[in-house]
C-alpha cells in the first residue's frame, strides 16, 4: 500500500528480551526516519528500557526522542452508556467519547451480540487505538512502525480478533443497520447512532480497519527468544500461530548469550525448527549495557538487529 509506513512486530514468550529488542531498533531507526515504538505488551517495560524517568501515558503518541514518538496501548478508557444516563449526559455528549475509528465501540457498549460484536471488548478497544494510530502515523509520514506485542497467545489473540472485527463491521455494513432501523422505531438511542458520523461514514471505517489488519498481518515478524529449550519451543508455536494468521516469520533473535554449554545444543535444535530463516545472536544484556549509556546501547542493538530486515535501513 503505497505511502504506508514499514511494520516490524518483535514477538516472542516474556522475558526474552522482546521490548529490548524493539525499542533498540526503534532508536536505530529514529537515526535515519520518522519512527513510532508502539508498545502492545501489558508489561510496559518500554519506558523503563528507554531509561525515561516517567511512565508514559496510555494511549498517546508521545515524542521520546528526536524522530521517535512511542505509543503505549492500553484500554479505551470511557463512561458507558448507563454510567453516563445516569449522570444526565446527553447521547451527543455520550457519542462525544468516540471520535472517528472509535466509534465502534458505542456499538460494542451497548450490548447486542446478534450483530456479531466481537466478545473480547478489552482487545477490540486496544486495537481500535492501533488502527486509529496506524492511520495517523501514516499521514504524518511516519515511516516505520515497531511493535512490542503481548507474548505468544496474546498475538494471536490480537489478529484472530482483528479479522474477527473486520468482518463484524462488514455484517453491520451489509444486514446489521436494517435490524438496527428496526430498533431504532422504540430506541431513540439506536436512531441517532444509525444516523451518526460513524455509521454515515462506515465505509471509509472499515477500510481504515481492513488497511490496518492488513499491514499488521503483512508485518516483518521477529521471533525472539533465548537460548534455553522452553522459548526455543515456543519460538516454533509462535511461528505456526504467524502462518496460520497468513503472516510469515522473516528471523529470529536470540538474546542473553552466555557461552553455557546446553546453549549450544538448544541452538542446533532452533537452527534444524527454522530451516534458512536468518538467526541474530546476542550477549548478555548486563555486560554490554555497563560498556555504553543507555541510548548508545540501545542504539547499537538496533543496528546489529536492522541487519535482519530485507529492505534495511
Amino acid at each position: 500500500m503505497q505511502n504506508s509506513p514499514q511494520i516490524i512486530i518483535c514477538a516472542g514468550k516474556g522475558g526474552v528480551g522482546k521490548t529490548l529488542s524493539a525499542t533498540s531498533l526503534a532508536v536505530y531507526s529514529a537515526a535515519t526516519a520518522p519512527t513510532a515504538l508502539i508498545d502492545q505488551d501489558g508489561g510496559h517495560s518500554v519506558a523503563r528500557t528507554l531509561g525515561l524517568a516517567k511512565k508514559l501515558p496510555h494511549n498517546e503518541l508521545v515524542e521520546v526522542m528526536p524522530n521517535l514518538r512511542c505509543l503505549v496501548v492500553e484500554n479505551y478508557k470511557y463512561v458507558s452508556i448507563n454510567a453516563s444516563k445516569g449522570a444526565g449526559w446527553t447521547f451527543q455528549r455520550y457519542m462525544s467519547q468516540f471520535p472517528e475509528d472509535f466509534g465502534y465501540m458505542a456499538l460494542a457498549d451497548m450490548p447486542f451480540d446478534f450483530f456479531g460484536i466481537p466478545t473480547d471488548v478489552i482487545l477490540l478497544q486496544k486495537f481500535l487505538v492501533l488502527v486509529h494510530a496506524f492511520h495517523r502515523l501514516k499521514n504524518e509520514g511516519v515511516k516505520r512502525i515497531i511493535v512490542d506485542v503481548e507474548p505468544t497467545a496474546g498475538l494471536e489473540r490480537l489478529l484472530v480478533n482483528a479479522a474477527t472485527t473486520a468482518r463484524s463491521l462488514r455484517n453491520l455494513n451489509n444486514q446489521g443497520k436494517i435490524k438496527m432501523s428496526l430498533l431504532g422505531v422504540a430506541w431513540p438511542d439506536i436512531a441517532a447512532y444509525i444516523g451518526g458520523e460513524y455509521i454515515v461514514n462506515i465505509e471509509k471505517y472499515i477500510a481504515r480497519f481492513e488497511e490496518a489488519v492488513a499491514r499488521l498481518t503483512d508485518a516483518l515478524f521477529l521471533v525472539v527468544v533465548i537460548p534455553k529449550t522452553l522459548p526455543i519451543e515456543q519460538a516454533f508455536e509462535i511461528r505456526t500461530k504467524i502462518q496460520g494468521l497468513g503472516g510469515r516469520v522473516h528471523a529470529y533473535i536470540v538474546n542473553d548469550m552466555t557461552g553455557a554449554s546446553y546453549e549450544s545444543r538448544n541452538i542446533v535444535v532452533l537452527e534444524k525448527g527454522i530451516g534458512r530463516a536468518p538467526i541474530l545472536f546476542l550477549g548478555h544484556y548486563d555486560e554490554l549495557e555497563e560498556d555504553d549509556g543507555k541510548i548508545e546501547f540501545l542504539r547499537g542493538i538496533g543496528k546489529k538487529i536492522s541487519n535482519l530486515v530485507p529492505t534495511g535501513f
